[in-house]
Protein backbone atom coordinates (compact mmCIF):
# COMPACT_ATOMS: atom_id res chain seq x y z
CA UNK A 1 0.00 0.00 0.00
CA UNK A 2 1.01 3.81 -0.62
CA UNK A 3 0.09 5.25 2.46
CA UNK A 4 1.08 2.77 5.09
CA UNK A 5 4.83 3.16 2.98
CA UNK A 6 4.87 6.82 3.24
CA UNK A 7 3.39 7.65 6.55
CA UNK A 8 5.99 4.55 8.08
CA UNK A 9 9.16 6.58 6.72
CA UNK A 10 8.38 9.23 8.87
CA UNK A 11 8.67 7.68 12.08
CA UNK A 12 12.20 8.38 11.80
CA UNK A 13 12.06 12.30 11.47
CA UNK A 14 12.34 12.97 15.30
CA UNK A 15 15.42 10.55 15.61
CA UNK A 16 17.03 13.10 13.06
CA UNK A 17 15.93 16.17 14.40
CA UNK A 18 18.17 14.92 17.30
CA UNK A 19 20.91 14.50 15.07
CA UNK A 20 20.18 16.78 12.44
CA UNK A 21 22.79 19.95 14.40
CA UNK A 22 25.91 16.96 14.23
CA UNK A 23 24.73 16.17 10.87
CA UNK A 24 25.43 19.72 9.25
CA UNK A 25 28.75 19.71 10.78
CA UNK A 26 30.09 16.80 9.81
CA UNK A 27 31.10 15.83 5.85
CA UNK A 28 28.82 14.30 3.45
CA UNK A 29 30.24 11.36 2.95
CA UNK A 30 30.58 10.51 6.54
CA UNK A 31 26.62 10.63 7.36
CA UNK A 32 25.30 9.47 3.80
CA UNK A 33 26.74 6.01 4.60
CA UNK A 34 24.65 6.03 6.93
CA UNK A 35 21.05 8.38 6.09
CA UNK A 36 19.99 8.00 2.42
CA UNK A 37 19.81 10.72 0.17
CA UNK A 38 15.76 10.05 -0.08
CA UNK A 39 15.04 10.99 3.29
CA UNK A 40 16.86 14.14 3.60
CA UNK A 41 14.68 14.94 0.44
CA UNK A 42 11.25 14.29 2.20
CA UNK A 43 12.84 16.31 5.52
CA UNK A 44 12.66 19.02 3.46
CA UNK A 45 9.51 18.16 1.55
CA UNK A 46 8.11 18.32 5.02
CA UNK A 47 9.56 21.52 6.34
CA UNK A 48 10.35 23.54 3.48
CA UNK A 49 8.68 22.84 -0.04
CA UNK A 50 5.75 20.86 0.82
CA UNK A 51 4.82 22.05 4.49
CA UNK A 52 1.23 22.18 5.23
CA UNK A 53 -0.46 24.88 7.07
CA UNK A 54 -3.85 24.66 5.63
CA UNK A 55 -6.63 21.98 4.75
CA UNK A 56 -5.86 23.09 1.38
CA UNK A 57 -2.20 22.44 1.60
CA UNK A 58 -3.25 18.79 2.21
CA UNK A 59 -5.32 18.71 -0.50
CA UNK A 60 -2.42 20.01 -3.50
CA UNK A 61 -0.10 17.49 -1.44
CA UNK A 62 -3.02 14.94 -2.21
CA UNK A 63 -3.39 15.24 -5.78
CA UNK A 64 0.51 15.76 -6.16
CA UNK A 65 0.50 12.05 -4.86
CA UNK A 66 -1.84 11.18 -6.86
CA UNK A 67 0.08 11.96 -9.99
CA UNK A 68 3.00 10.53 -8.83
CA UNK A 69 2.05 7.39 -8.04
CA UNK A 70 -0.96 6.30 -10.79
CA UNK A 71 0.38 8.29 -13.53
CA UNK A 72 4.13 9.63 -13.26
CA UNK A 73 5.69 6.43 -12.01
CA UNK A 74 3.68 4.16 -14.50
CA UNK A 75 4.95 6.72 -17.51
CA UNK A 76 8.39 6.71 -16.57
CA UNK A 77 7.81 2.97 -16.49
CA UNK A 78 6.45 2.73 -20.01
CA UNK A 79 9.02 4.96 -20.91
CA UNK A 80 11.44 2.74 -20.29
CA UNK A 81 9.92 -0.87 -20.99
CA UNK A 82 7.36 0.27 -23.88
CA UNK A 83 4.36 -1.71 -24.72
CA UNK A 84 5.77 -3.81 -27.27
CA UNK A 85 9.27 -4.12 -25.30
CA UNK A 86 11.05 -8.13 -25.78
CA UNK A 87 13.06 -9.36 -23.35
CA UNK A 88 16.72 -10.65 -24.26
CA UNK A 89 15.46 -13.95 -24.79
CA UNK A 90 12.51 -12.15 -27.73
CA UNK A 91 9.73 -12.92 -25.38
CA UNK A 92 7.13 -10.22 -24.43
CA UNK A 93 8.62 -8.16 -21.58
CA UNK A 94 4.41 -7.49 -20.68
CA UNK A 95 3.16 -11.18 -20.54
CA UNK A 96 2.25 -13.69 -18.10
CA UNK A 97 1.75 -11.89 -14.71
CA UNK A 98 3.27 -8.52 -15.91
CA UNK A 99 0.31 -6.71 -17.44
CA UNK A 100 1.11 -3.53 -19.20
CA UNK A 101 -0.24 -0.57 -16.86
CA UNK A 102 -2.09 2.85 -18.10
CA UNK A 103 -1.23 5.59 -16.48
CA UNK A 104 -4.34 7.33 -14.75
CA UNK A 105 -5.97 10.98 -15.46
CA UNK A 106 -7.17 12.18 -12.37
CA UNK A 107 -10.71 12.98 -12.31
CA UNK A 108 -12.57 14.52 -9.40
CA UNK A 109 -15.81 13.26 -10.13
CA UNK A 110 -14.33 9.49 -10.26
CA UNK A 111 -15.15 8.19 -6.64
CA UNK A 112 -12.39 6.29 -6.41
CA UNK A 113 -10.04 9.26 -6.91
CA UNK A 114 -11.61 11.47 -4.77
CA UNK A 115 -11.65 9.06 -2.12
CA UNK A 116 -8.14 9.09 -2.44
CA UNK A 117 -7.88 12.81 -2.12
CA UNK A 118 -9.72 12.82 1.16
CA UNK A 119 -8.24 9.56 2.96
CA UNK A 120 -4.75 11.50 2.11
CA UNK A 121 -5.23 15.14 2.71
CA UNK A 122 -7.01 14.09 6.05
CA UNK A 123 -3.91 11.87 7.03
CA UNK A 124 -1.74 14.89 6.14
CA UNK A 125 -4.02 17.21 8.18
CA UNK A 126 -3.31 14.93 11.34
CA UNK A 127 0.10 14.50 10.71
CA UNK A 128 0.54 18.41 11.02
CA UNK A 129 -2.07 19.12 13.11
CA UNK A 130 -4.85 20.84 11.22
CA UNK A 131 -8.47 20.47 11.62
CA UNK A 132 -9.45 17.46 9.55
CA UNK A 133 -12.30 17.79 6.98
CA UNK A 134 -14.29 14.94 5.24
CA UNK A 135 -16.70 17.34 3.33
CA UNK A 136 -16.84 15.87 0.07
CA UNK A 137 -18.29 19.11 -2.48
CA UNK A 138 -15.48 21.06 -0.62
CA UNK A 139 -12.77 19.00 -1.50
CA UNK A 140 -13.95 17.64 -4.84
CA UNK A 141 -14.41 21.73 -5.74
CA UNK A 142 -10.88 22.35 -4.17
CA UNK A 143 -9.09 19.23 -5.91
CA UNK A 144 -10.57 20.00 -9.62
CA UNK A 145 -9.03 23.19 -10.00
CA UNK A 146 -5.40 22.12 -9.32
CA UNK A 147 -2.92 20.92 -10.78
CA UNK A 148 0.40 18.69 -10.27
CA UNK A 149 3.53 19.32 -11.72
CA UNK A 150 4.42 18.95 -14.66
CA UNK A 151 6.22 15.46 -15.49
CA UNK A 152 8.26 14.68 -18.44
CA UNK A 153 9.61 10.65 -18.47
CA UNK A 154 13.40 11.06 -18.25
CA UNK A 155 16.25 8.67 -19.94
CA UNK A 156 18.88 7.67 -17.83
CA UNK A 157 16.26 6.47 -14.83
CA UNK A 158 17.20 2.84 -13.83
CA UNK A 159 13.71 0.59 -13.34
CA UNK A 160 14.80 -3.14 -12.47
CA UNK A 161 13.19 -5.38 -15.14
CA UNK A 162 12.88 -8.37 -12.52
CA UNK A 163 13.88 -9.71 -9.32
CA UNK A 164 17.26 -10.95 -10.25
CA UNK A 165 18.50 -7.50 -11.27
CA UNK A 166 17.04 -5.75 -8.00
CA UNK A 167 19.22 -8.32 -6.08
CA UNK A 168 21.88 -7.82 -7.95
CA UNK A 169 21.60 -3.61 -7.41
CA UNK A 170 21.29 -4.81 -3.85
CA UNK A 171 24.08 -6.68 -3.99
CA UNK A 172 26.45 -3.92 -5.27
CA UNK A 173 25.10 -1.38 -2.51
CA UNK A 174 26.61 -3.33 0.01
CA UNK A 175 29.78 -1.94 1.55
CA UNK A 176 30.14 1.23 -0.81
CA UNK A 177 29.23 4.71 0.44
CA UNK A 178 25.34 4.99 -0.27
CA UNK A 179 25.60 8.69 -1.75
CA UNK A 180 27.92 9.11 -4.49
CA UNK A 181 30.66 12.30 -5.65
CA UNK A 182 28.15 13.59 -8.22
CA UNK A 183 25.09 13.75 -5.13
CA UNK A 184 27.35 15.76 -2.94
CA UNK A 185 26.50 19.38 -3.72
CA UNK A 186 22.56 17.96 -4.43
CA UNK A 187 22.69 16.92 -0.98
CA UNK A 188 24.31 19.45 0.24
CA UNK A 189 21.76 22.07 -1.68
CA UNK A 190 19.14 20.25 0.48
CA UNK A 191 20.51 20.17 4.17
CA UNK A 192 21.16 24.11 3.27
CA UNK A 193 17.40 24.76 2.60
CA UNK A 194 16.25 22.80 5.53
CA UNK A 195 15.24 25.30 8.60
CA UNK A 196 18.30 25.82 11.06
CA UNK A 197 15.98 24.35 14.10
CA UNK A 198 14.19 21.20 12.76
CA UNK A 199 11.53 21.25 16.52
CA UNK A 200 9.70 24.60 16.37
CA UNK A 201 7.26 25.88 18.92
CA UNK A 202 4.62 26.23 16.54
CA UNK A 203 5.67 23.20 14.24
CA UNK A 204 4.85 19.49 15.01
CA UNK A 205 4.58 15.92 13.43
CA UNK A 206 1.95 13.70 14.76
CA UNK A 207 3.00 9.84 13.94
CA UNK A 208 0.41 8.51 12.00
CA UNK A 209 0.49 4.94 12.63
CA UNK A 210 -1.57 2.67 10.01
CA UNK A 211 -3.04 -0.83 10.82
CA UNK A 212 -0.73 -2.99 8.69
CA UNK A 213 2.14 -1.32 11.03
CA UNK A 214 0.06 -2.99 14.17
CA UNK A 215 1.94 -5.93 15.09
CA UNK A 216 -1.59 -7.54 15.44
CA UNK A 217 -1.34 -7.75 11.67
Amino acid sequence: MVMPRIYGMLMIWKILACIFTTLRSVHVCFYSVFLQLETFEMLKSALVTEKATSFDDCIQWARNLFQENYSNQIRQLLFNFPADSTTSSGAMFWSGPKRCPTPLVFDATNDTHLNFIVAAANLRAFMFGIPQNNDLSYISGKVANMQAPHFEPRAGVRIDANEAEANARNNESVGKCTVKYKHIPFLSAVLCNLPNQIIHVHFNIIISQSMSDSDST
